[in-house]
């Protein structure tokens, strides 16, 4: 970060400093992880870089799902699907699609999640996006689980199928 900032390239110092808060978030310092997230926001114009603001809207959505905001989560969403959209990001498209899914399905809407999350499976396959393809897998074996134990089980193998396969090419 240091060399970028020496540099004055913005585009890299704010990319870094998401990645700094994508770190909090996963030690589990969601507040710290927000208030870099809207600090990168504000700083930070879709004309200046369209990829970090999409990016960093995610983020923030994700911060929101897990905290219960579901509304705010689903607003955040907006802007960033349309610019995955506009830029035809793919792997863009497959993160806000999974983020749906989930939002969906904890709104207990299980055939708008059911729907979401395989188109996700999809794009995932045919762009080798693995962690989204099995992020995807886990959320169809949630929805089936009430209803049907035998499709939920279906979807768990196939994630661990999958997980093997990654796991013992390394």
């Amino acid at each position: 970060m240091r060399v970028a900032e020496r540099v004055g390239n913005r585009v890299l110092i704010q990319r870094y400093r998401g990645d700094l808060a994508d770190a909090m978030y996963f030690l589990g310092d969601l507040y710290d992880a927000r208030q870099l997230f809207e600090d990168i926001l504000t700083q930070t114009s879709p004309e200046d870089d369209l990829v970090a603001s999409w990016e960093t809207q995610l983020r923030i959505a994700r911060i929101e799902i897990e905290e219960g905001r579901y509304d705010a989560a689903q607003q955040l969403m907006l802007p960033a699907n349309e610019a995955v959209q506009q830029m035809n990001i793919s792997y863009g498209t497959t993160l806000v699609l999974r983020q749906q899914g989930y939002l969906a399905m904890l709104r207990n809407n299980a055939p708008a999640a059911r729907q979401l999350l395989e188109t996700c499976c999809q794009r995932a396959i045919s762009s080798f996006f693995i962690e989204e393809l099995a992020a995807s897998l886990i959320g169809l074996a949630k929805i089936a689980l009430p209803g049907d134990p035998t499709q939920a089980a279906r979807h768990c193998g196939a994630y661990e199928g999958l997980i093997e396969r990654v796991s013992s090419a390394d």
